[in-house]
């Protein structure tokens, strides 16, 4: 498989609410319209914001702290960052939870031991 498929991403997002429909990057606080290098800052930053949470982490109790977490690693490059996403997102023909499924995750029972 070719690099540049790995790291194609497809979107249902016909309001560009998510795309820069210029370059079709999602959009970032960042400003970048190059794809590849919008890969490589938002590795750079979530890396550094998931070694913190190695050592403060949040535990995980509901869907509101999977948000939390997911704010926390993309704050600094996405201004959506621990929303719920509005459009459905796939990438390399793997689709992402649906974000007609968002609600329902929230209901799931929380496994005690």
């Amino acid at each position: 498989m070719a690099r540049d498929e790995y790291f194609e991403y497809h979107y249902l997002d016909p309001s560009n609410e998510y795309i820069d429909s210029g370059s079709l990057v999602l959009k970032n606080i960042l400003k970048l319209q190059d794809a590849e290098m919008l890969q490589v800052r938002e590795h750079e930053i979530s890396a550094n914001r998931l070694l913190d949470l190695l050592f403060d982490p949040i535990m995980v109790h509901s869907m509101e702290d999977v948000r939390a977490i997911h704010h926390y690693l993309f704050q600094d490059i996405y201004a959506w960052a621990g929303k719920y996403r509005k459009v459905n997102i796939s990438k390399e023909g793997n689709a992402f939870m649906a974000m007609q499924s968002f609600e329902m995750g929230g209901t799931i029972p929380r496994r005690v031991d």
